[in-house]
C-alpha cells in the first residue's frame, strides 16, 4: 500500500466489495470521489446469498463457479457525500467496467466433460461494459451479464446475456431460430435450444447433418465432438442416386457421436436400446455401430463386436457393412440364413465377402482366402466353397468353388471346380462322419431343408470311390442322403482294381453304404459276361465287399475252357474275384466224364487256374482223381483227368494236383503246381489233358498202381495215353530198391561193367535227366547231367541211388490180357549199387497183376547169352542166373539175412531153379 496526501493511496491485492471479491493490481483510492480505480483486475468473483442460514441467521453464501477475468473498471465505495456510512444507501457499492471483459470454461470438469475441453483460447463469452449495483444485497436473480458467446467453431458466435445457474456457474440458454443455425462451421444445423452450464455446451433439439436428423435433449458440443448417450431419435433419409447413396436408417435410444474435424457422425446400440436400428424403410434392422458421413453409411460392431443386420431371411455380422440404397457390401463378413418353416438359422458362414442386391433380389458371398465354410445346421453338413450366391425370392442358395487338385487313389490327381460338402455327423459316439464330396453346382432350398449337389464327379466312402450316374447328390435332415441309381463304384480307390456300375446304393456315412449292381467280368478273349451283385456292403474292418450268385442256367464262363455257377465274392482291396462253386471243363473227349467241381479260389480271368488237390469234390460230393488209374473188372489203364474213379477204389498209377489252367496256344488243359503249368520244363508231376487229340500225358514221378511190398518202386518219366484208341505208353528212367544179398548184386554189376560190347546208355534221355532232378534235386541233377556229359560217368553214385537198381530208359505198355506192365525194347542200366554200368542190355520187366499176387519180373541178358532173373510176388523176392557165383550167393546167404529186418513188412529173397525161371521168360 502506497499511501498519498489527501489520505489517497495506491495498492495491490484483494478488495471485498459486498458479495464480490476482486483480484488484481494498480488499485487507486480516491478519498474525495471514495471510489478505487481498477485498471488492472484479474478476476473477479461473485458470491452469491443461498437458502439456508448460518448460526447467526445470516443467509449462506457460496461462490459462482464462473469467473468473470481482465475487467477494467471503478468500485465506488459509497456516495462520496456518505463516507461515514451514516446513511444506507442500498445502491452502493456499485461497479462499473469500463471495456469488455471474459468468463472462461475451460476448468469445468464432470464426468461428461473432460478437463480443459473448452480451450480459453476461443471458447468464451465476451461481456459487454457493465454496471453492477447493490453489491451488499443484490438479489440472485440481479446477475445478469450481456455480451457474446465464442464457442470455438462449434456455433458462429451469437449475443446471449449469461445468468446465475442452477450448478452455479454463469450460463444462458439460447433458442435458435426457426430454421436452425449452422453448426461445426455449416457442416450441419441445430434447432432449438443452446444451453452453457457447468454441464458444458449442451443443446435440446435436432441435428441436421447430410441427409441424417437427430433429435435429444442433451446433446453435448465438444469444439471438435459432440455427443449423446441415448439421443431419442435417429433418422437418415434415403439419398439416390449417388454418389454417395444411403437407405433409410431409425432408431431410438442410441449411443450417437458426431466428428466434425473427420466429417463422420457415429450411432451405435447398447444393451438398453430397446430395439435395434430400423433401415430399408423398416424391412432390415441393424445392431451395432453405423459410421455416416459424405461418402457412405458402414456398419461396424459395438466394443469389439461385430455389427448385427438382419435383412429378409438372413443375418450378417460384419465389422464392415457399407450400406447402399439398393443393397450393401462387406469385406468381411459371417452370414447366416433362417430354414425351415420355424425360421430358425440353418446356414451359416464365415469370412465371406458380400454383396447384396435388394433390387436384383440376389446376394453374391465370396470366400476370403482359399474357401470359407457354411454350416446347414438340420443337414448337419459343412460346405467348404469359394462363393455362393443366395436368390432371395425364390429361397435358394447357389454354391461353388474355384479348381482345385484333389489327390486320388494311385498317386493320381484330378482337378475339382465346386464347393467341398462335408457331413458332420457323428457316425458314432467319438467318430464324426466326414463323408465329403465336392459339387461344382450345389444348391441349398431354405424352406425344404435340402441340399441338391449337381456335377459330383465322386464321392469317397470306405475304401471305394462312387460316382453318381446323374452326378446329383440330394442330403435331407441328419445327413441322410437319397439313395443313388445306376451310380459307379470304383473299388478300391487306391489300387482302382473293380468298377461296379448301375449300382442302386444307400449310403449312411463315410465307411458305411450299401447297395446292389453289376460287374463286368472279362476273359482272357475280352468276352463281356455281366455279374449281378446283389449285396454290396462294407465291413467292420472298412472293406468293401460285393457278393454274387451265378445258376447254372446263366451259362457263365470264367473263359472259354471252363464253365462255373456258384457265389462271388469281390473284395475292394485285391484285384482278383473270388470264386466260391462250381466249374466245368470244356471239351469232347471219350471216355472222360465232365463233372462239375467244387473250389474256392481268386480268379484271373486272364489266366484261369482252378485250385485241384486230393481234398477236391463234384457237385454230387465225390471224390476226384487227377491222372492214371488201374481200373479193375475189368483191369485196365484209363484216364481221370479230375473225374471220379471207376471205382472209388481204383489204384492211382499217376497224380499231379495244384492248379488246373487251359493253354489255349497249345490247347491243352494243364494240372501241376503253378510254376509247373506255366514253365512245363520244370521237375514236378504234371497232367496234361489235348482237346484237339484227347491224348492224356502224365510227367513226374508214378507208380504203377500195384502191390511190391518191399520193393520200392520209383518210376519218374511220362505217360501218354490216347483217350480215342486206349493206347497208353509208359517212359521212363526206374528206380528199384529192395532187399537182397549184396554179394550177389555186386556180383552181376561187376559183369556188366565189364560188357565192351554193349552200347553205352544215352545220357540225355529225357527220363533219365529228369529222374536225376527229381530225386536228387534240381541242383544235384544238373551237376551229375554234366558229369554224364563231360566223362560218360558220374564221378560218384549218389546215396538216394546206391542201394538198388537204376534204370535210366524203359518204355513200358499196358498188356490188357496179361494185365501186365511190360517193357518192351533194350533196358537201360545206369547203376547197380554203386558201380556204375551204364550199358544197354536187353531183357524184360514185367509188373502183372495176378490172382495169387501182384508179381514184379525183372530179367537181364547179356549178348553172351548170360541171363539174371528177379521175380517178387507174396512177399517172397526168388532169384537165379546163369552165373554160378550170384546163385552161390544168395544160395549161401545167411539164415538171419534172409528174412526182413525187424519191425518192418514180411519179406523174404530165395534162390530158384532155372526151369521156373525158364517158364516165366518164356511167356515175356
Amino acid at each position: 500500500v502506497l499511501m498519498r496526501p489527501n489520505r489517497d493511496m495506491d495498492f495491490d491485492g484483494v478488495v471485498r466489495a459486498g458479495k464480490l471479491l476482486f483480484f488484481g493490481s494498480n488499485f487507486k483510492f480516491e478519498y474525495d470521489s471514495f471510489l478505487i480505480r481498477m485498471p488492472k483486475i484479474d478476476s473477479m468473483i461473485i458470491y452469491v446469498e443461498l437458502e439456508e442460514k448460518d448460526k447467526f441467521g445470516n443467509p449462506v453464501l457460496k461462490q459462482v463457479q464462473t469467473v468473470i477475468e481482465n475487467i477494467e473498471g471503478k468500485l465506488e465505495v459509497d456516495k462520496y457525500n456518505n463516507k461515514s456510512g451514516k446513511r444506507s444507501i442500498k445502491r452502493w457499492p456499485v461497479f462499473t467496467s469500463y471495456r469488455e471483459s471474459f468468463a472462461y470454461y475451460d476448468r469445468i470438469e464432470n464426468e461428461e466433460i473432460p478437463y480443459g475441453v473448452y480451450n480459453r483460447k476461443d471458447f468464451y463469452f465476451r461481456l459487454e461494459p457493465f454496471q453492477f449495483d447493490s453489491l451488499d444485497n443484490f438479489k440472485n436473480s440481479s446477475i445478469k451479464f450481456g455480451g457474446t458467446f465464442a464457442s470455438g467453431g462449434i456455433f458462429e458466435d451469437f449475443d446471449a446475456t449469461i445468468v446465475l445457474q442452477t450448478d452455479y456457474y454463469l450460463g444462458f440458454t439460447h433458442k435458435t431460430p426457426e430454421e436452425g443455425v449452422p453448426i461445426y462451421g455449416g457442416k450441419g444445423t441445430f434447432t432449438n435450444d443452446i444451453s452453457l452450464s457447468h454441464s458444458g455446451l449442451k443443446g435440446d433439439g435436432a441435428i441436421q447433418y447430410i441427409t441424417s436428423t437427430t433429435e435429444d435433449n442433451s446433446f453435448y458440443f465438444f469444439p471438435d465432438l459432440a455427443r449423446a448417450a441415448s439421443v431419442v431419435q435417429y433418422a437418415i433419409e434415403e439419398q439416390y442416386p449417388g454418389p454417395p447413396e444411403y437407405p433409410t436408417a431409425i432408431g431410438k435410444e442410441l449411443d450417437w457421436h458426431w466428428y466434425p474435424s473427420m466429417d463422420t457422425m457415429t450411432v451405435a446400440t447398447t444393451d438398453e436400446t430397446p430395439e435395434p436400428i430400423r433401415m430399408y424403410s423398416g424391412n432390415s434392422t441393424y445392431r451395432g455401430t453405423l459410421i455416416y458421413n459424405p461418402d457412405s453409411l458402414i456398419g461396424t460392431g459395438e466394443l469389439g463386436k461385430k455389427g448385427h443386420f438382419e435383412f429378409d431371411k438372413a443375418v450378417v455380422e460384419s465389422k464392415n457393412i457399407r450400406f447402399k440404397f439398393y443393397g450393401f457390401d462387406s469385406d468381411t463378413a459371417d452370414f447366416a440364413l433362417k430354414t425351415g418353416k420355424l425360421g430358425d438359422l440353418g446356414f451359416d458362414t464365415k469370412n465371406m465377402r458380400a454383396h447384396v442386391d435388394f433390387k436384383g433380389r440376389k446376394g453374391y458371398f465370396y470366400a476370403n482366402g482359399d474357401a470359407s465354410e457354411i454350416i446347414f445346421k438340420t443337414n448337419q453338413y459343412m460346405a467348404k466353397m469359394d462363393q455362393f450366391t443366395w436368390e432371395m425370392d425364390n429361397d435358394i442358395v447357389d454354391l461353388s468353388g474355384k479348381k482345385r487338385q484333389i489327390e486320388t487313389g494311385a498317386g493320381g490327381a484330378v482337378s475339382i471346380e465346386g464347393a467341398r460338402l462335408t457331413s458332420i455327423k457323428k457316425h458314432s459316439k467319438n467318430a464324426q462322419d466326414s463323408l465329403y464330396f465336392f459339387s461344382s453346382s450345389a444348391k441349398f432350398d431354405l424352406v425344404n431343408e435340402i441340399i441338391t449337389a449337381d456335377k459330383v464327379e465322386f464321392i469317397d466312402v470306405a475304401d471305394v470311390e462312387i460316382h453318381p450316374d446323374s452326378g446329383r447328390l440330394v442330403i435331407y435332415e441328419a445327413a441322410r442322403m437319397r439313395p443313388l441309381k445306376n451310380a459307379e463304384i470304383i473299388a478300391n480307390k487306391t489300387a482302382r482294381y473293380h468298377r461296379i456300375y448301375g449300382a442302386d446304393l444307400e449310403i449312411a456315412n463315410r465307411i458305411e453304404f450299401k447297395g446292389k449292381g453289376n460287374y463286368d467280368y472279362k476273359d482272357v478273349n475280352s468276352s463281356i459276361q455281366k455279374i449281378v451283385f446283389d449285396d454290396i456292403h462294407v465291413t467292420s474292418q472298412i472293406q468293401t465287399v460285393a457278393n454274387g450268385k451265378l445258376e447254372e442256367s446263366d451259362d457263365f464262363t470264367l473263359s472259354p475252357a471252363f464253365k462255373y455257377f456258384g457265389d462271388i465274392v469281390l473284395e475292394a482291396s485285391r484285384e482278383l474275384l473270388t470264386f466260391t462253386g462250381y466249374t466245368q471243363m470244356v471239351h469232347d473227349c471219350p471216355t472222360l466224364q465232365k463233372p462239375w467241381i467244387k473250389f474256392t479260389s481268386p480268379i484271373d480271368p486272364g489266366d484261369v487256374m482252378i485250385p485241384i488237390d486230393t481234398a477236391t469234390r463234384t457237385s454230387e460230393g465225390l471224390g476226384v482223381n487227377m491222372g492214371h488209374m488201374l481200373g479193375t473188372l475189368p483191369y485196365r489203364v484209363y484216364t481221370s483227368y479230375v473225374t471220379p474213379p471207376d471205382k472209388p477204389n481204383d489204384p492211382i498209377v499217376s497224380e499231379a494236383t495244384g492248379v488246373m489252367l487251359y493253354n489255349a496256344r497249345a490247347k491243352e488243359y494243364r494240372i501241376g503246381s503253378e510254376r509247373k503249368v506255366n514253365i512245363p520244363n520244370l521237375t514236378g508231376n504234371y497232367l496234361v489233358l489235348n482237346t484237339e487229340t484227347c491224348v492224356s500225358r502224365f510227367e513226374g514221378e508214378h507208380g504203377f498202381g500195384m502191390n511190391t511190398g518191399r520193393v520200392e518202386v520209383r518210376p519218374v518219366g511220362n505217360i501218354t495215353q490216347e483217350l480215342r484208341g486206349d493206347s497208353i505208353i509208359l517212359k521212363m528212367a526206374l528206380y528199384l530198391s529192395f532187399y537182397f544179398e549184396e554179394k550177389a548184386l555186386r556180383t552181376m554189376a561187376k559183369e556188366f561193367e565189364d560188357l565192351t560190347d554193349h552200347e553205352n546208355i544215352n545220357a540225355d534221355y529225357f527220363a533219365y535227366n529228369y529222374a536225376l532232378k527229381t530225386l536228387l534235386g534240381e541242383k544235384e541233377g544238373e551237376k551229375l547231367k554234366a558229369e554224364m556229359a563231360l566223362t560218360g560217368k558220374m564221378k560218384r553214385v549218389p546215396d538216394v541211388l546206391n542201394n538198388g537198381i537204376f534204370f535210366t530208359e524203359l518204355e513200358f505198355y499196358w498188356n490188357p490180357q496179361k494185365l501186365a506192365f511190360q517193357t518192351k525194347g533194350n533196358l537201360g542200366v545206369g547203376n547197380i549199387l554203386k558201380s556204375q554200368v551204364n550199358k544197354y542190355l536187353e531183357g524184360h520187366i514185367e509188373i502183372a497183376k495176378k490172382a495169387a499176387g501182384d508179381r514184379f519180373t525183372i530179367y537181364l541178358r547179356t549178348k553172351s547169352n548170360h541171363w539174371y532173373f528177379f521175380s517178387y510176388v507174396n512177399e517172397v523176392m526168388e532169384a537165379v542166373a546163369t552165373d554160378d557165383k550170384f546163385n552161390a550167393a544168395v544160395k549161401d546167404a545167411k539164415k538171419n539175412k534172409l528174412e526182413r529186418e525187424k519191425g518192418k513188412a514180411r519179406y523174404r529173397f530165395t534162390l530158384t531153379n532155372k526151369n521156373k525161371a525158364d517158364i516165366v521168360i518164356r511167356q515175356f
